[in-house]
């Protein structure tokens, strides 16, 4: 196939030796080119081979920055980690959630939780309100992540390079929401009922409630007197 029945982008300077080899799009997306060597044939792609001109070796990992695997133009090009390449991949729609958000077993304030995969971890950003908080959190996340997956692949040193530092990891819940169950205890709702009114599940209510200071008993709570109504 020529290069020209392909949707390719490429640097200008490389166009006339491109244009001597035959070209096809493999089932991943990819320009592809079938050469020999020593004998034996295999496929070559088109962004591992201009970089090859360009720079002379080609690092284990290359990136497309704006996601076009037909986009080979050296300034879309960049050294990566597999991290990098798998944060980069466009995602599949999954349900109405953009990617990294999800629903939380609550139903109350906050039914929307984000959360981002790096290095075979799971890190949870915290729950939301809305889809769109929940979103921006999750794209400023792997933003973070993104650039530090490229500065490892520059060659940074490993100390000169720390991974980013999330605002909230499960398992450590931020004070205002401490406070905020200690506040609805006092008010008289249940376990159950805050769980509701935080988004979260009843072992995070009760585990809230304990750093608050309230001191959990099994069994139902009692109910409080009601005030006196008019009268002395």
């Amino acid at each position: 196939m020529d290069i020209t029945d392909l949707p390719v982008k490429y640097d200008e300077k490389y166009a006339e030796r491109l244009s001597r080899m035959s070209w096809q799009r493999s089932v991943h997306g990819y320009a592809r080119h079938c050469r020999s060597e020593g004998g034996k044939t295999r496929w070559v792609s088109m962004h591992r081979l201009v970089w090859e001109w360009e720079y002379g070796s080609v690092p284990r990992y290359l990136d497309h920055i704006n996601g076009d695997r037909m986009d080979n133009r050296l300034c879309n090009l960049r050294p990566a980690t597999l991290s990098l390449n798998a944060h980069n991949t466009r995602r599949r729609i999954r349900e109405s959630l953009p990617a990294g958000v999800f629903r939380t077993r609550g139903s109350g304030v906050s039914p929307y939780g984000a959360c981002i995969s790096h290095h075979n971890k799971t890190r949870y950003l915290g729950v939301f309100a809305t889809v769109e908080e929940a979103e921006a959190v999750y794209r400023e996340a792997r933003r973070l992540v993104m650039e530090h997956e490229s500065a490892v692949a520059c060659g940074a040193e490993p100390g000169e390079v720390r991974l980013p530092v999330f605002s909230r990891a499960r398992g450590r819940p931020k004070r205002t929401d401490v406070a905020e169950a200690k506040a609805l205890w006092d008010a008289g709702l249940a376990g159950t009922q805050i769980a509701k009114q935080l988004g979260c599940c009843s072992d995070t209510a009760r585990r809230l409630l304990r750093e608050a200071g309230v001191a959990l008993k099994r069994g139902p709570r009692k109910k409080r007197p009601s005030p006196p109504v008019g009268g002395c």
